[in-house]
């Protein structure tokens, strides 16, 4: 073959082929944040918690071949009356538990104490254990905790959490990685969204990820109905955008994580 007819072959495949990384690309800060526990721990002793040993569940340590990469948005046009930015923010964020589908799961402190810190200050604090309490087939239930690991004034992010506990424990979580909450202002308006970077965790759960995936967007989906309509029915604007789920629920339509692993952007073992 000429070579130049060769060389201008190659240019045009390699500008027609999509990147597969472009698609998770978005994610990336969530993929390479990789919280301490030590200093999450530490902080929470230090506001008078008795010791709680986890460990946090990193995305590389999942056993499912999928990666979920999300983004549910709630778009803000006008906030609630008599609300200002960080009084909605405080608001949605210490009520959290009101915003859910209970059929899907509930949402409340690992303790007492926890609840307590959740709902006592403005900003998240870092540490903090939360517990969601989902619903399984046959009225079954799956603690599934998480630990505050990073904030900021108008976000947080929660990183899977297990324990050894057989007593007074919450094993597993079903997911390992990060999500972040936030609310963020897009040119006239807000947006109040929450968006992950995960892969299922324990073996168990692998066999089932589809179910999983599902059970995680018919919570995040209700999160956007019920804070559209909490804010709608107080005398704000917002309207639900479309999920961002790259894949949907289908565990062979998501990012493979053998090609996410291999993006040297993403700063994950393939091991």
């Amino acid at each position: 073959m000429n070579l130049n007819l060769f060389s201008a072959i190659a240019v045009i495949l390699v500008t027609t082929t999509p990147i597969q990384a472009e698609v998770w690309s978005p994610w990336v800060d969530l993929a390479n944040f990789k919280p301490d526990a030590a200093p999450l721990k530490q902080a929470r002793a230090n506001r008078g918690h008795s010791t709680k040993d986890y460990k946090i569940q990193r995305i590389h340590e999942g056993s499912g071949d999928a990666v979920n990469i999300d983004e549910y948005v709630v778009r803000i046009d006008a906030l609630p009356t008599g609300m200002n930015k960080a009084q909605f923010f405080w608001h949605v964020r210490k009520n959290l538990n009101n915003f859910f589908d209970h059929t899907v799961a509930t949402f409340d402190g690992f303790s007492s104490g926890d609840a307590d810190d959740w709902r006592s200050q403005s900003n998240a604090l870092l540490g903090t254990i939360m517990v969601f309490d989902i619903k399984t087939f046959a009225g079954g239930h799956d603690q599934a905790a998480v630990v505050v690991s990073r904030f900021s004034d108008f976000s947080w992010v929660f990183s899977p959490v297990t324990d050894d506990g057989l007593i007074l424990g919450f094993g597993d979580h079903p997911v390992a990685g990060n999500r972040e909450f936030g609310l963020r202002e897009v040119g006239a308006h807000m947006e109040f969204y929450t968006r992950a970077f995960d892969r299922v965790y324990p073996l168990d759960v692998s066999l089932l990820q589809g179910t999983a995936f599902k059970g995680a967007d018919d919570l995040w989906k209700s999160f956007q109905t019920n804070l559209e309509t909490y804010v709608n029915s107080n005398g704000g604007s917002a309207t639900k955008k479309t999920p961002t789920v790259p894949g949907g629920n289908v565990p062979t339509g998501k990012p493979q994580y053998a090609d996410v692993c291999a993006d040297p952007a993403v700063k994950l073992s393939c091991n």
